[in-house]
């Protein structure tokens, strides 16, 4: 590692990834600076025994043919020069919203979701077809403007309340760091992502993508630093000028790219105000595996979100866990499925209380969920799955430990600066505090901002 470059990223995740790439492609000097040990940041992956399982990931959005250079995930092919075969995506086989008076069923294919709608809710098919076509021409503006209800955007066509949660309770669960609502902006990036373009899943999960970044980055020559957390982002009259590491020693940059998140980020740098509010929605995730697959069941649902009430109450708890509303996933359930053994995965909303990490009562509450787990997959199959031969799961104290993300949250601060654009001169944001969520969104945000903070500035 040297003491000068001409970018520095802080992060391995995706964001961090792709824009260390992009920058190094067009012969930059870049250094990556991650706090783990391993990459991928939210979207990583881990061992236990022969068995390897993916963190965070129920499925990959934002799905795309080959040869579809409009959607975003060709964009990144084309931009980081990703070959489509090497993904060997996976669509789901279908979805499921389930709340205790309708199911809506949508794929990969809006055409499906639009029959449900009509269907299911007929005096609400005009406005769905007049909300489809608004997201669809709605502008995606990327300057820093202000935040707008999602509710009242999508009241503006549905009047049906239950429809209304029906619609929010996946977007909420891929992509909200705001209680009961969203910034419009990013319910149309979600709503395009999930229902306009869909699910799927790299052949071999996560690692496929990661590894193949890793590989690239190295051939480009990026300098990879794991186990390296800055300590702080340093300043000269007004402009960004490098980064303190925690281990010792300063590197030098006049452009410093920062996932950490705007909290995080601003914590760090002396020079800046700290001003956006940490999140605080946070999650819990429990992972079963099973000698037998989910089709054995009675289960053909990639993912299923799911409602215990008529009203999808998207807040943080006051329990450590809210077994109300919930994401099933069932991961053998896509097409061509990899997996040996059945894999369920089950996200609930978490709240307060979780004791402190690796004590006897955080052990106590882990196996409670764990429990919970069970009991939501014992309401959606027909016919019995045998006895897990895994067990595991992951609270916010997991999260805030491997990510340092404070409090353990997912998506974020409620307060993103969707252009990237600090007060500090040269120093950006990229991924989840600009507003870009996923493997597909956060690659797509460090790429855009290589492209418009560095590459062009």
């Amino acid at each position: 590692m040297e003491d000068r470059y001409d970018v520095i990223v802080i992060g391995g995740g995706f964001s961090g990834l792709a824009a260390a790439l992009r920058c190094a492609m067009f012969d930059k000097k870049v250094a990556l600076f991650e706090s783990h040990s391993i990459p991928g940041g939210l979207n990583s992956y881990y061992r236990r025994g022969r068995r390897k399982f993916d963190v965070g990931l129920h499925a990959m959005t934002n799905y795309a043919p080959k040869g579809e250079r409009r959607r975003p995930l060709g964009k990144i092919l084309k931009q980081l020069r990703l070959p489509y075969d090497l993904l060997d995506l996976r669509e789901q086989k279908g979805s499921s919203i389930r709340f205790p008076s309708a199911t809506l069923r949508f794929g990969n294919d809006l055409e499906l979701l639009n029959g449900e709608v009509e269907s299911t809710f007929p005096g609400q098919a005009e406005g769905w077809r007049g909300l489809c076509t608004a997201i669809a021409e709605y502008p995606i503006r990327e300057d820093d403007a202000p935040w707008s209800s999602a509710r009242e955007f999508v009241r503006g066509f549905i009047s049906e309340p239950l429809l209304e949660d029906m619609i929010f309770c996946p977007l909420c669960y891929y992509g909200s760091a705001w209680e009961r609502d969203m910034d419009t902006t990013q319910f149309v990036i979600m709503f395009q992502s999930i229902f306009m373009e869909g699910f799927c899943r790299p052949a071999g999960g996560i690692r496929t993508l990661i590894d193949w970044l890793m590989e690239r980055c190295r051939e480009a020559g990026v300098d990879l630093c794991f186990r390296q957390p800055v300590a702080e982002i340093l300043s000269r009259e007004g402009k960004v000028c490098g980064v303190r590491l925690e281990k010792g020693g300063e590197v030098l940059s006049e452009r410093v790219l920062s996932s950490m998140g705007r909290p995080e980020t601003e914590a760090i740098t002396p020079a800046l105000e700290s001003k956006a509010a940490v999140g605080s929605l946070l999650f819990v995730e429990s992972l079963l595996s099973f000698a037998s697959q989910p089709q054995q069941w009675g289960v053909d649902d990639s993912i299923i979100f799911r409602c215990r009430q008529d009203r999808f109450d998207y807040q943080r708890p006051s329990a450590p866990f809210d077994p109300d509303s919930s994401v099933l996933c069932f991961s053998n359930n896509f097409e061509r499925n990899d997996l040996e053994e059945g894999l369920f995965r089950v996200t609930h909303l978490a709240g307060d209380g979780w004791p402190e990490r690796g004590s006897e009562a955080y052990g106590a509450l882990k196996e409670e969920l764990l429990k919970d787990a069970e009991e939501q997959l014992a309401d959606c199959i027909t016919e019995p799955t045998g006895e897990a031969v895994f067990r595991d799961s992951f609270t916010p104290q997991t999260i805030e430990h491997y990510t340092r993300h404070f409090a353990g949250t997912i998506y974020g601060s409620p307060d993103k600066i969707r252009n990237g654009i600090t007060d500090l001169e040269g120093l950006f944001l990229i991924g989840t505090d600009q507003g870009y969520l996923g493997i597909v969104g956060s690659m797509l945000s460090g790429i855009t901002m290589a492209n418009h903070r560095v590459l062009m500035p």
